[in-house]
């Protein structure tokens, strides 16, 4: 029969008719009735062999005929027929593998040895043996073909009659002809790309096609390969049923490798089972499993070896093997199969616990039936009890680490696989270490070293050089996304984690959302922000899941399982990152290569990295080692122990710094592990011991000076406690649960620290009954001497401090004082800070401080907040300098907002000078405080630029009244004026002019070149002062650069005053007159001749012109010629009319500058000339505003800049015409005005608001930009805010845009009864915060509370504002109502444990409290050791007696102090409501009676300076009360009536103008003057004499002006005396005066009078006939 076997094989494959005959004669023997054994081992050589000749007929007959094997021998009376009435043909090429009873029966077959030996000597000689063996090398097993995975996919345990039909398609070889044209269609490809590759192509173009070529040729290799392997290990079994002599071993003959090792007698169950797993290796695809007759090659050869997509490793043998190769759970299969063991074990390491267990069953599931029943093990943790007797062992590297410390020899191990060798871990790299010496002893070892990213050439390098094998990953692509953090586009979180968190789980909720099908796996740092990122990730159809070291098995592996119908969303720490594959999971990672492989381990996928490509570029290509990052304790312990002196010369993979070893060897000298003997480390007895220990070493001196003390019970469980403390207090969950969790803490808490919680913790675990334990193993000895009274301390609690010190040195600190200092470590002077779950910050007390401390009160919130400056910047100023001075870290700063105090710690030696320069502080922010003063113009309007102003300060009283338009602010401006700290710019202009009564800094905008110099203003108390300033400080260098101090008017540059939107225009005039000659730039040379010849004989400005190209420039044309007082504008029109070609620009040559009148008078001027066109009815001043920039040396033209009113803007436009091409007064002909033609306009708003609003301004810009000579852009500004600029060629068109954007970019300031200041207040809170931030995210706005003018302003679309500001009243009216009233827990004369007393008393949710106090909400602020109560006062005051009275029963504890009680207000001498505490005093009032106490004032006109009514008291209420207290209006109108106070004080020193309502204001003239310069009002215009306050009257004394206002016509009679050509009419007594002429004169009055008798006529001719005959006079 294995004739016709061989003869079948050497016929032609493909020739189907010639093998008919011969599978028909093989039946026929088969049918004939051979022995039970004989039938079988025939029966698996035919088809082992046929499997090999054909693909097509060979996997599920052999897996079949496997079984029925297996079946036969535990059937041996068995009846079983052939199929001999069938014949393969092209027709119906199916094969029916094995029938039923039904067929032709055959003899039972006989299980004896006899038959085995017939069937064993079938085979023949060994002459006939060798043309098969060579054979079976040169053909099929070197030729692989791709299989079909459909075809391995069923495994059928029997064959009945029933089953025939799905046996018939094995024969079809559909499948294997479609992978045959697969690899052929591969081949195709590469032939078709290497013609395209001769055809010439670009560079880029054949880079890709070589590419691509390489990728097909190593896919179709690895197909080859993988079935190589597969034919392989078939022959190999073939080999074993064929010949059972001892020297026919199942290898190469060549190569000497085996793939698999069988015993002498047959087991069929395994040869099942090495079949049916040789399927599945086929099925999986893993690359490794075409790199097994390699691998096997090179550790057969080798001693150590490094594998890499991993590393595998004669001495050692690494290899690089990347994810998804397979290498985790292969290699120790290949090496089991093969062998090469023999009696000794496989050992495996991990990093972690869970990837050993995971590997050890995976393994165990896939090698069932091939070895022994327990085979595969794993060892998680260490035991003595553990053997090395089982083929495959995956422990942890630490757990392998203590067995060599117990056997250095580590008999009983074969071969060591150190898996994930890239994370180098202390035990890692230490194990490394001790098995390169062990190498050197055991030749019969081999190490084998496994990762997918390690350093490979460092390894392979100390390892003596040792191979390295690479093997590819798994081919499934992952497609790597970079996504920064503006794609992101997170704003701020309110989140305790940093903002890649949130980022997190915002780029996972959008791959839920977009992404198709899969698991997401996203990578985070921490525990704690896994459990975050879980609980926050919120999907219906999917399952967010945390994955970190600390949870449990049972709690881990849910990651394995499968959900229908929801995506999984694994949230993970490092845990997931190696040696774990969890199916399904296809994206979203947020670190390297090797985390991106997790998302290619079972099927394409995607990896998303939060950061840039620049980032990961720069990252470093390998981890660091653990090593050289860590505590180095244990392993110098270790070393040692092995009798190496020199831990320096210790032969480490990667040598940690010497300054890391000499740390952990002076930590174990102090622990008495170590010591020095003639300057060489030894071992003490107690080093020994910690050794065989095989822990912490601070733990076990714990446990060994706990035995010395007779503590030996409380030190073991007391180590135990700390070695998993993280475990004890589950800290987890929502933020109610970890509430919770914080209460129920404070029942354990003990005042002498954490590991006495600890104790207390086990003691009442212990007390429990069995039945109500968790999670624990007791000891069974009591603890009764121990932890009985927290506060009795016990001579046991004694010995066990001074075991805790002795073990604990570097741990011990002494307290400094100070909260926010912490710490002092004894041996370092390092400060560090208690953490935030210690136990003693559950007691209301701090132990003694080695700092002495100061205090200093009085302080109001400003001051404070000053003193602290924006996020603390000026107070960590303050202190980094302090400590740089002094040469101390200790010292500190704290500000109590609440006690409004600061604290401040130093040594003795250095309180001093830190009391000095903080005293030195808060004084000058007291005077800037008390001195601030506000710029207050008297009047906005009239013909003048610069109105008279006034300084209104503390008590709203008049400071400084300046009436002569001298200046009182000045500009400060820097080149980096932002970077300039504001303390130390007030700090040079007080040291130059003391007398700063204000500031301001200039808000970037991060565009404006102009406003990017501007620091700020700064207003003086004087105009002397500010003069000082300009004069002493314009031009010094500061900060390494100029500082510029110029004088700044009351209304330079402000639009406040306007109510509607303003617009401004530009204007300028030249100071350098022109030298008659002008350069015009062209579009280019041509354009330039041909200008010339179109200028050609013009005549411009009544001259004519020459035209020449310029000498430097070509495009240039120079015009010379010209009439010096022509202007630019001129000229350009001239020269436009001439020529039709394009003027790129022009401009004059000038000569040197010529002085201008002052800035103040230009502006006047350039008012003049536009009051006729603005309304009277409004005032100039309040319609329009003038800035006159003062121009620079270099300056060809002085710049002025006028805003207009926008209500306004047809008579701008008139006015701007008119003034075009004008002379100001004061200015030379030349100096014409230019105005720009083009009006401009800018609004603004916050990055924030830009996102809510974004869609509606997009559309808006959009629609404004197709209206004809309109611009409109938006801009990005340096700070992150945006602005619109708009842009157009008339003023009314500006004002028709700026309208819908201020509507949409300013937003709606909310305005509502119910919104009281003490309402408003609310906003500061970190609720208010909270509630503004989760309300715009809810309504698609924007909510800002503007602090400086306490009110509320939404922003967004128009329909969702009206919705934001109803929910927003809503919440702020729900929040005021439930604002908790807090009762400190925590006080001097309070009991130190009062806070764990009510927890102990009322239970950890308070029931006990809320029982007593129905209808009260509490919660226990544990950080602050407060009560937060929401409920009315009333309940505020029950609580507060019963916490009393609680605080009293305290036995041990001194007599609490009762809570203060709200004091009465010093006005209505009733209860303060809604508190306000006033800044200088501190003084609490109820809000309402200050803002009557103002209202007062302004109605009397008297009262100021107001003061604070408290007895005794008497500070006049400083200005930053004044602007909390008022709004604007009301502070308008109390500067009013604090003016007129002022004037009527000032004993006729001032006086208000006599016009009705005129708010101006004049200084009278010095007494016994006779003559003096009028007062003439810029708000009315009237002329005033400052001495007699009547009517201006020059050239008459006021005396006799007087006269003449009593009595009108007393002047008159005066000139009349002794003039005889001045009479009166004696009618009406009008004065009439004759100069010439007849003696007819007429009378206003219309009587005609005679000049000589003056007799009076109706008419002229009565009177001149009365002169004719009276007087005979001639007409």
């Amino acid at each position: 029969m294995l004739r016709r076997i061989r003869r079948f094989l050497s016929a032609d494959p493909q020739s189907s008719k010639g093998n008919e005959s011969v599978l028909g004669d093989l039946f026929e023997d088969i049918g004939s009735g051979l022995p039970s054994h004989s039938f079988v081992v025939a029966l698996l050589a035919f088809f082992v062999i046929f499997i090999s000749h054909s693909l097509s007929l060979s996997l599920e007959f052999l897996v079949s005929l496997s079984r029925v094997s297996v079946d036969a021998l535990s059937n041996p009376r068995q009846q079983w027929r052939f199929p001999t009435n069938r014949t393969l043909s092209e027709e119906d090429p199916t094969v029916t593998a094995i029938a039923g009873p039904e067929t032709r029966p055959i003899s039972p077959p006989l299980a004896s040895p006899a038959g085995l030996r017939r069937a064993a000597a079938v085979r023949g000689g060994a002459a006939a043996e060798q043309p098969r063996r060579r054979q079976r090398r040169g053909g099929a097993p070197d030729q692989g073909l791709s299989l079909p995975r459909r075809q391995v996919l069923g495994l059928p345990v029997r064959v009945s009659g029933s089953e025939v039909g799905s046996c018939e398609g094995a024969f079809e070889g559909e499948e294997v002809k479609q992978w045959t044209k697969r690899i052929e269609a591969v081949s195709d490809d590469v032939k078709e790309i290497k013609a395209r590759l001769g055809k010439g192509n670009g560079l880029k173009s054949a880079l890709e096609l070589i590419s691509m070529s390489e990728g097909l040729v190593a896919e179709r290799g690895l197909m080859e390969k993988r079935i190589g392997e597969f034919k392989a290990a078939m022959y190999c079994i073939l080999d074993h049923l064929g010949d059972l002599g001892p020297d026919d071993e199942c290898a190469d003959r060549d190569d000497q490798v085996r793939i698999f090792e069988f015993r002498r007698d047959f087991d069929w169950n395994r040869i099942h089972y090495l079949i049916k797993r040789e399927c599945k290796r086929l099925e999986a695809n893993l690359p490794i499993y075409g790199y097994r007759r390699p691998i096997l090659r090179h550790i057969c050869s080798q001693q150590c070896y490094e594998s890499g997509e991993e590393v595998l490793g004669m001495y050692p043998m690494p290899g690089i093997g990347e994810t998804g190769s397979g290498k985790s759970t292969q290699l120790a299969q290949f090496l089991a199969d093969s062998g090469v063991a023999a009696e000794g074990s496989i050992v495996c390491t991990q990093p972690r616990k869970i990837a050993a267990s995971s590997l050890a069953k995976w393994v165990g599931e896939e090698c069932s039936g091939c070895y022994e029943d327990s085979s595969v093990v794993c060892y998680p943790s260490y035991s003595s009890s553990q053997k090395f007797n089982r083929k495959v062992i995956f422990m942890t590297d630490n757990c392998l680490l203590q067995h060599y410390m117990n056997d250095n020899t580590l008999s009983g191990i074969s071969y060591i696989i150190i898996d994930e060798a890239h994370e180098r871990s202390l035990n890692t790299d230490l194990l490394m270490s001790l098995i390169k010496s062990l190498l050197l002893k055991r030749l019969d070892m081999r190490l084998i070293i496994m990762s997918a990213t390690a350093d490979a050439m460092k390894l392979s390098n100390y390892f003596y050089g040792c191979e390295t094998i690479h093997v590819v990953g798994r081919n499934f692509p992952v497609d790597v996304k970079y996504v920064n953090e503006t794609a992101i586009g997170s704003g701020p979180s309110s989140v305790k984690f940093p903002s890649y968190v949130l980022d997190v789980v915002k780029v996972a909720t959008d791959i839920h959302k977009t992404e198709e099908e899969g698991a997401i796996l996203a990578f985070l740092t921490s525990q704690a922000e896994v459990e975050w990122a879980s609980e926050n990730f919120k999907s219906p159809n999917a399952v967010a899941l945390p994955l970190h070291g600390k949870l449990s098995w049972e709690e881990q592996v849910h990651v394995f399982e499968y959900y229908p119908g929801k995506r999984k969303v694994i949230f993970s720490t490092n845990l997931a990152e190696t040696s774990l594959t969890i199916p399904g999971v296809k994206i979203s990672q947020s670190s390297a290569q090797q985390r991106a492989g997790r998302a290619g381990r079972t099927e394409p996928g995607k990896c998303y990295r939060l950061y840039s490509e620049q980032e990961f570029q720069s990252m470093p290509t390998h981890q660091q080692p653990e090593i050289r990052r860590v505590n180095l304790g244990v392993a110098v312990l270790r070393i040692l122990a092995l009798g190496i002196n020199n831990v320096l010369r210790f032969d480490f993979v990667d040598a940690p710094c010497p300054e890391a070893i000499d740390r952990a060897i002076k930590n174990l000298i102090q622990l008495g592990a170590v010591t020095t003997r003639n300057n060489v480390l030894e071992l003490t007895d107690c080093g020994y011991h910690l050794v065989r220990m095989g822990i912490e070493p601070r733990l076990g001196k714990i446990i060994l000076d706990g035995t010395n003390y007779g503590l030996q019970r409380e030190a073991v469980v007391l180590a135990a406690l700390m070695a998993n403390a993280n475990s004890i207090f589950c800290r987890v969950g929502s933020e109610d649960e970890k509430f919770r969790s914080d209460c129920l803490k404070l029942h354990f808490c003990h005042p002498d620290g954490d590991l006495f919680t600890l104790l207390s913790v086990y003691k009442e675990w212990e007390d429990l009954p069995n039945e109500k334990r968790i999670n624990g193993v007791g000891i069974t000895a009591s603890m009764q001497n121990l932890l009985g009274d927290p506060d009795a301390s016990t001579e046991h609690d004694k010995n066990l401090k001074r075991v805790l010190l002795s073990s604990l040195a570097e741990n011990v600190a002494m307290y400094s004082g100070s909260d926010r200092i912490g710490y002092q470590v004894a041996l370092t002077g390092q400060l560090v800070q208690l953490h935030p779950s210690c136990s003693l910050l559950s007691y209301g007390e701090r132990p003694n401080w080695r700092l002495q401390v100061a205090v200093k009160t009085g302080l109001g919130n400003h001051i404070l907040r000053r003193f602290c400056g924006k996020a603390n910047s000026s107070m960590l100023h303050l202190t980094s300098h302090l400590k740089t001075v002094c040469k101390d870290e200790r010292i500190n700063i704290e500000v109590d907002f609440v006690k409004n105090e600061v604290l401040f710690f130093a040594s003795s030696v250095n309180m001093e000078t830190v009391s000095f320069a903080i005293n030195e502080v808060l004084e000058y922010e007291k005077k800037l405080l008390s001195n601030e003063c506000i710029e207050k113009c008297l009047y906005h309007g009239g013909s003048g630029s610069n109105p008279s102003v006034a300084l209104l300060g503390a008590g709203a009283a008049i400071k400084h009244l300046e009436l002569e338009k001298r200046y009182l602010t000045v500009e400060v401006l820097h080149s980096n004026a932002h970077a300039l700290d504001e303390k130390e710019v007030i700090k040079l202009f007080e040291k130059c002019a003391s007398g700063i009564c204000g500031f301001q800094k200039t808000a970037s905008t991060g565009q404006d070149s102009q406003n990017s110099e501007r620091w700020g203003k700064i207003t003086f108390l004087s105009p002397d002062l500010a003069e000082i300033a300009v004069t002493e400080l314009n031009g010094v260098e500061f900060s390494g650069s100029t500082l510029h101090v110029s004088p700044l008017l009351a209304n330079s540059g402000g639009d406040s005053f306007f109510p509607f939107p303003c617009i401004k225009a530009r204007v300028c005039w030249p100071r350098r007159r022109s030298k008659g000659c002008a350069i015009v730039k062209c579009a280019s040379k041509v354009d330039a001749k041909l200008i010339i010849g179109d200028l050609f004989g013009v005549v411009i400005g009544g001259r004519p012109v020459d035209c020449e190209i310029s000498n430097r420039y070509e495009d240039c044309i120079v015009i010379s010629g010209l009439d010096r007082d022509l202007c630019e504008p001129e000229l350009l029109d001239a020269v436009r009319t001439a020529t039709n070609r394009r003027i790129v620009d022009l401009f004059f040559m000038r000569g040197a500058a010529v002085v201008d009148p002052t800035s103040a008078a230009c502006g006047e001027s350039l008012l003049r000339e536009i009051a006729p066109f603005l309304p009277s009815r409004y005032g100039v001043g309040n319609c329009c505003r003038v800035q006159v920039f003062l121009p620079e040396p270099k300056d060809y033209f002085t710049k002025a800049q006028i805003t207009f009113d926008g209500r306004l803007h047809l008579e701008a436009a008139k006015a701007l015409d008119d003034i075009q091409g004008k002379v100001l007064t004061g200015c030379q002909p030349w100096q014409k005005i230019q105005c720009q033609q083009t009006f401009h306009s800018l609004v603004s708003c916050p990055a924030p608001v830009y996102f809510v609003i974004k869609k509606q301004l997009d559309i808006l810009i959009d629609n404004f930009n197709r209206r004809r000579g309109v611009s409109c852009n938006l801009e990005r500004n340096s700070n992150g805010s945006y602005r619109v600029k708009v842009c157009a060629n008339a003023t009314k068109t500006v004002a028709e845009l700026r309208k819908p954007l201020e509507q949409l970019m300013k937003g709606k300031t909310m305005s509502h009864a119910s919104l009281t200041p003490s309402v408003l207040q609310l906003l500061y809170s970190r609720d208010g915060i909270h509630l503004c931030k989760s309300l715009g995210r809810e309504t698609g706005t924007h909510i800002m509370f503007d602090r400086h003018n306490t009110s509320i302003r939404i922003f967004g679309p128009y329909n969702f504002i009206s919705v934001a500001e109803r929910k927003l009243l809503r919440a702020l009216l729900t929040l005021s109502e439930n604002n908790g009233l807090e009762i400190r827990l925590r006080g001097r004369n309070l009991p130190r444990n009062l806070m764990k007393s009510v927890v102990e008393k009322f239970g950890p949710d308070l029931y006990g409290l809320k029982e007593m106090l129905p209808g009260a909400e509490l919660m226990l602020n544990i950080r602050r050791h407060a009560l937060i109560l929401k409920g009315n006062k009333d309940l505020k005051q029950k609580m507060e007696e019963i916490i009393y009275e609680f605080a009293n029963s305290l036995s041990l504890s001194e007599p609490g102090e009762q809570l203060e009680t709200e004091a009465a207000c010093p006005i209505c001498l009733c209860e303060v409501e809604d508190c306000y505490q006033l800044e200088a005093c501190l003084h609490k009032f109820c809000r309402s009676c200050l803002v009557e106490q103002c209202e007062s004032a302004i109605k009397s006109h008297d009262g100021f300076p107001i003061c604070c009514t408290f007895t005794g008291c008497r500070k006049p209420i400083l200005l930053t009360d004044l602007k909390s207290l008022l709004i604007s209006e009301k502070l308008e109108e109390l500067f009013k009536a604090s003016l007129g106070a002022f004037v009527a004080s000032n004993g006729g020193t001032y006086r208000f103008c006599p016009s009705p309502d005129c708010p101006a204001v004049y200084k009278v003239a010095e007494p016994g003057l006779i003559a003096a310069p009028p007062f003439i009002c810029s708000a009315c215009s009237v002329e005033t004499c400052t001495i007699c306050h009547l009517e201006y009257h020059p050239y008459v004394t006021c005396g006799r002006y007087k006269e003449f206002k009593d009595d009108p016509d007393l002047s008159l009679r005066d000139w009349c005396k002794g003039k005889e050509h001045v009479k009166c009419c004696p009618l009406c007594g009008y004065t009439i005066e004759k100069v010439d002429g007849c003696n007819h004169i007429s009378c206003k009055c219309g009587k005609h009078i005679c000049w000589v008798c003056l007799e009076c006529y109706d008419s002229s001719d009565d009177c001149y006939a009365h002169l004719r005959l009276m007087h005979q006079a001639i007409m």
